[in-house]
């Protein structure tokens, strides 16, 4: 959706010239800085701890599209005695979902991997890393066809929209994940707890 729906949204909400490419290039950066100071802050946590938090704060983020009016009217409130006519009030909520997704990102991303080739048999790491893409690979024709509905149905080009509907629906949609993960918890750390110990054993005989 950050790739499909999100760019059409903004050019169709806030017109041709908003610079929402130059808006998007904030994750990567902030991933960048967020990344080594996040690992630092929360790695005493185990990985699938941060992996969880990590997952509902990235769906959260999309909260910030659905309310991009009181925002705006928050962000008028506060910047615009300082900044004035500088910035557009508008952003608010784009530029908070980047920010929160960001921090979201910086959180489960690298503990992904570590979890992973932590549960990897020995010698299979990166087999099972290129599994942890298949889920993306797996949802990009379903989100594609997902965005194309949205776009019509609540945003469209001309006439009457109803975007937080939309944003509403891709939140629900992202919130799958990290609920399937909490529901299967017991499962999935029962065996976490079983390769822990099978690790702890191998270094031992080692």
């Amino acid at each position: 959706h950050a790739h499909s729906t999100w760019p059409t949204y903004m050019i169709r909400e806030f017109g041709a010239d908003v610079p929402q490419a130059a808006l998007w290039s904030l994750n990567p950066l902030l991933i960048i800085f967020l990344t080594p100071v996040i690992g630092s802050l929360t790695s005493k946590y185990s990985s699938w701890s941060v992996i969880i938090w990590g997952s509902f704060i990235t769906a959260g983020s999309v909260l910030f599209m659905v309310v991009p009016a009181p925002l705006e009217v928050l962000a008028r409130g506060l910047l615009e005695p300082i900044a004035g006519a500088l910035l557009d009030y508008r952003l608010a909520g784009p530029v908070l979902f980047i920010f929160v997704l960001s921090i979201g990102e910086a959180l489960w991303s690298p503990r992904l991997y570590e979890y992973v080739a932590m549960m990897a048999p020995p010698g299979r790491e990166a087999s099972y890393m290129g599994l942890t893409q298949l889920p993306m690979f797996a949802a990009k024709p379903v989100v594609g066809l997902m965005s194309g509905w949205l776009l019509s149905d609540y945003c469209p080009e001309v006439g009457a929209r109803s975007t937080e509907i939309l944003w509403m629906i891709v939140f629900a949609t992202t919130l799958i994940g990290p609920l399937i993960a909490l529901g299967f918890a017991g499962y999935i750390r029962a065996a976490e707890f079983a390769r822990l110990k099978e690790v702890a054993s191998e270094a031992a005989s080692a």
